[in-house]
């Protein structure tokens, strides 16, 4: 990464940068200990106008992106565009909150019909009467009583002016009607309350009706709405295949007039002079000069200095470049410190093939990966899929060195088996089932390897920024692991005795070093390395797992009885265990961040973000 700076007179400012839009290389900054360049009125107001076209345009697709089917690939043929955002924004938020208030009376009326229903047969009487109004009650089993009493107290207050129709739901409950001329509502709504017995309500929207119709009008508004509701689908579905891409278009370029205006924000000027301070990366150096040249004739000055401190670009090899996923999710690595994708590129697949190391799931997993990778246009999936298809290739590996498929199934049939091998005079068959230490050291040593890189990397790099504390530091830390782990396998009889002075030795001179610089806790730490270290066994332990359900779900399926049901059980099982393999992604990165990440990666960088046109994805 190169510093630049690029001058020229004030009159060619927005030119100058709207070139270095179009290029897309150039990261801006600040112009720190610079006047501004002056920003008017206009630019200011143009800029706040954008911004709240931008935000229109933002709830327009999100409310149009689902709907479109086929939409056309319009150009921008509008000349005020502004006029017709605001139009479609007006006529897509009044559809959508129609929409809305519809499916929220659908939603109320529904819920009332459910207890209106049982109402209509005792309403059939009253139909097409002029006299009577009527309400409605359900009561529970305690308080029939209640009814009984009301009656009795109507007939008194009220003989034969009034009637009471009722009918029993479902054995607990009672719907009761009252029928009664308009003059006597007040006394039956007394009544109610003295009786403690609740009215039921129609939805507010047809409570200008009375009972009888409210309930007729409910049912034709439950048969009506899903009928309009379509149309205001069909008529925004409508909207977005005309007007989608034009939108997707338009968004794209107003963004990027935006973004112009943002960055003229931030330029520097002299008295007669516009300043562009920014970073641009060195391999493009000579594109940038030649654009600026061929477009301004020499009226532009272009500075190009070298920087120990730059926005930080992840630049890989094309097998590695799909790993920057895990890397992204942190925070960027300073610049000039070392970029942990190859490294996490390299291990990342080797570990999940251990984990999962099954020749059936490999298989599975590379069809998935190869769909991802050809059958989708976004370059995110594109990424996982080409993750998938490496890390199964080490899973379909692994699984023929465990001599596995779909769990033990081909071993069964005398098809494959374990891998075995000889060390000296000992055999050793790598399998998951029963060959748990075999496992479990070559996890370990797995882990022992992985953390130790991390160190050489961090003594690579303070070597390279001559940081000599520290590269005294992982000098030391080196040697006491080292040491430690040469005492332990001459305690085990894995190592010639002759190697234990040598190493109590180191140990004694290495440990009080590390104690000098960093103090007591440093003991501590350096046994939290050899956690680390251990930590790896998780390799062997989530794979013993897996396999073990994959054995469980084949031996399931062989005492059934039933070879379909037999598959079946068997199937399941699989699937299920394909699915936790979330499990050894999660272990893998785990890994990564946690035990290998923290010896050397140095975060705090600043991420590269060019000034450059939106891309266009419809």
């Amino acid at each position: 990464m190169k510093k630049i700076m690029v001058v020229g007179p004030k009159a060619l400012s927005n030119e100058v940068v709207r070139v270095l839009q179009d290029l897309g290389t150039v990261h801006l900054t600040q112009t720190e200990g610079l006047e501004k360049l002056a920003w008017d009125g206009t630019s200011s107001e143009t800029l706040s106008r954008q911004e709240k076209l931008l935000s229109k345009l933002d709830t327009l697709i999100s409310i149009l992106s689902p709907l479109r089917l086929n939409a056309s690939q319009a150009s921008l043929s509008s000349s005020n565009h502004e006029e017709w955002i605001n139009h479609l924004s007006e006529k897509c938020s009044e559809l959508v909150q129609r929409k809305q208030n519809l499916t929220d009376e659908f939603s109320i009326l529904e819920a009332y019909q459910g207890t209106f229903k049982n109402l209509i047969p005792l309403l059939q009487p009253l139909e097409g009467s002029q006299h009577f109004e009527a309400l409605g009650s359900i009561v529970g089993k305690m308080e029939k009583k209640k009814i009984e009493a009301l009656e009795k107290e109507i007939e008194t207050l009220s003989p034969g002016k009034i009637l009471i129709f009722k009918r029993e739901l479902d054995g607990e409950t009672l719907g009761v009607v009252l029928a009664y001329p308009k003059s006597q509502a007040g006394l039956i709504r007394s009544l109610l309350n003295r009786f403690g017995l609740n009215e039921l309500k129609v939805p507010s929207s047809l409570s200008s009706y009375p009972l009888q119709e409210a309930v007729i009008k409910m049912e034709e508004k439950l048969k009506e709405i899903p009928k309009t509701l379509q149309q205001i689908e069909e008529t925004l579905r409508e909207i977005a295949n005309q007007n989608f891409h034009a939108l997707k278009l338009y968004q794209a370029q107003l963004e990027d007039e935006t973004t112009v205006h943002k960055a003229m924000k931030d330029l520097g000027q002299t008295q007669k002079a516009f300043i562009i301070k920014g970073y641009n990366p060195a391999k493009s150096i000579s594109k940038l000069e030649k654009m600026l040249n061929e477009r301004f004739k020499g009226s532009i000055h272009l500075e190009v200095q070298d920087c120990h401190e730059a926005p930080v670009l992840l630049d890989n090899y094309r097998f590695f470049k799909p790993f920057e996923l895990f890397i992204k999710v942190l925070r960027p690595p300073k610049y000039s410190s070392i970029d942990p994708t190859p490294y996490f590129a390299l291990f990342f697949p080797i570990f999940f093939g251990m984990i999962m190391g099954d020749i059936g799931y490999g298989l599975v997993f590379f069809i998935l990966g190869l769909i991802l990778r050809l059958k989708t246009t976004q370059e995110l999936l594109k990424h996982v899929g080409e993750i998938i298809l490496i890390s199964s290739t080490y899973t379909i590996l692994f699984g023929i060195v465990f001599g596995e498929c779909f769990g033990d199934w081909l071993e069964k049939k005398e098809i494959i088996h374990p891998l075995r091998m000889h060390l000296g005079s000992t055999e050793i068959v790598w399998d998951r089932l029963h060959s748990l230490v075999p496992l479990l050291i070559l996890a370990i040593a797995v882990g022992v390897f992985h953390v130790t890189l991390g160190f050489v990397l961090k003594l690579i790099q303070s070597i390279k920024h001559r940081h000599h504390h520290e590269v005294i530091e992982v000098i030391a830390i080196l040697i006491s692991l080292a040491s430690l782990f040469t005492l332990i396998g001459v305690l085990a009889h894995q190592v010639p005795t002759l190697a234990k002075i040598p190493s109590v030795i180191l140990l004694l001179i290495a440990v009080p070093l590390l104690i000098f610089m960093k103090g007591p806790m440093m003991l501590m730490e350096l046994l939290s390395f050899v956690g680390n270290m251990l930590s790896y066994a998780r390799l062997m332990a989530v794979g013993v797992a897996s396999a073990y359900l994959a054995f469980v779900g084949n031996m399931l399926g062989g005492i059934v009885g039933n070879v379909i049901l037999g598959a079946i059980i068997a199937i399941l099982f699989h699937i299920i265990n394909m699915v936790l393999a979330f499990s050894p992604t999660i272990q893998s990165a785990r890994l990564h961040y946690v035990e290998f990440f923290t010896k050397f990666y140095d975060s705090g960088g600043r991420l590269y973000q060019p000034l450059s046109k939106k891309r266009v994805q419809v």
